[in-house]
């Protein structure tokens, strides 16, 4: 949320707080009285709102702040003390300059109003409003603190999920053990260089998620396994790769961030593609990959669905657009970190 929604939602919150402090305390005050009653409670305490405002706010949000620590609060006390007793002269002296003259039947026009008995026992009408504001404040600090803490624990949760679903592949995995059961059927010849091109995969891909950036030569060695892989399952020529871009061998990308489009486009149509596969690295952050598309519905591939699949592998790391057309399929990913 911006810093101006921050301030729109406090201001709100506070006058939804003085508003009812008023018409709360108005029928309280007026309650089985006449109209009048009501009207004379009114005008008190749209009268002394701004001061029950302003001494709330100077003990809360400047006394409170800067005082109420280590020695300083014999300092915070005093000041605690001398403003009730100003701000209770205060209400006092508007009550019997503005209201006792207009409804003096309510606001009786009394000698001895500013004594010091008069000015305490109106002092603990302050006191309370300021431990009202006070209360409800320290519950909205509790409820907000243990909702970001609930809202931590979740993330962690999927965090962790999410780091153990990238360290396995699950889906990845469990598509390569139904190829290779698939596979037993009818070349079994096929199945043990398989089971060992699907062990050197899952190696090296729990390795590289021990690193948030891997070198180039690393990131591309871990497609063509998975390339390799994939072909031996699907009984299909394995694609090869052509990457572009400056100072290739000095560069360092993020993890996966090749890989796992790839993967998932390629285990989602249980397809190959044809030729080559052309990467361009743009940045270290965004990368380029064309390839043929020559099967028939790769056109229909749904980038929501293969952005989705990325998510709960890597949280919030990677943005994906994609074209796919008859012939040829272009993705682009973004690193977020």
């Amino acid at each position: 949320m911006s810093i101006l929604g921050k301030l729109e939602n406090r201001y709100i919150r506070h006058s939804i707080f003085w508003l009812s402090w008023i018409l709360g305390f108005t029928f309280v005050k007026s309650f089985g009285e006449s109209l009048d009653h009501y009207l004379a409670w009114l005008s008190y305490y749209l009268l002394t709102l701004p001061v029950f405002m302003i001494h709330t706010y100077l003990i809360v949000y400047w006394a409170g702040t800067y005082f109420l620590q280590g020695a300083r609060v014999l300092l915070f006390i005093l000041i605690f003390l001398i403003s009730l007793l100003l701000f209770s002269y205060v209400e006092l002296w508007l009550t019997e300059i503005v209201l006792a003259n207009r409804w003096p039947g309510i606001f009786s026009q009394e000698v001895n109003r500013f004594s010091i008995g008069n000015i305490l026992v109106s002092g603990i009408g302050n006191l309370y409003i300021l431990l009202v504001f006070i209360a409800a404040r320290m519950i909205r600090s509790w409820y907000l603190a243990d909702k970001d803490k609930q809202l931590i624990v979740r993330k962690n949760l999927v965090l962790e999920r999410a780091d153990a679903n990238a360290g396995i592949q699950p889906q990845m995995l469990l598509y390569a053990v139904s190829g290779i059961e698939k596979l037993a059927m009818h070349s079994k010849e096929l199945v043990p260089s398989s089971l060992a091109l699907l062990s050197e995969l899952l190696n090296s891909v729990m390795q590289a998620r021990q690193s948030i950036l891997v070198r180039v030569d690393e990131e591309v060695q871990n497609v063509k396994r998975m390339l390799k892989l994939y072909a031996s399952l699907l009984e299909t020529p394995m694609p090869r790769m052509r990457i572009e871009g400056d100072n290739l061998s000095m560069k360092m990308l993020p993890a996966f961030i090749l890989f796992s489009p790839l993967e998932i486009i390629c285990r989602r149509n249980s397809w190959l593609p044809g030729g080559f596969i052309n990467v361009t690295i743009l940045s270290p952050e965004q990368i380029e990959i064309d390839m043929e598309a020559a099967t028939p519905g790769i056109e229909s591939l749904n980038p929501i669905q293969i952005q989705r699949e990325l998510n709960q592998l890597y949280p919030d790391s990677f943005d994906l657009s994609m074209e796919a057309g008859k012939e040829k399929v272009t993705i682009r990913m973004t690193s977020r970190s």
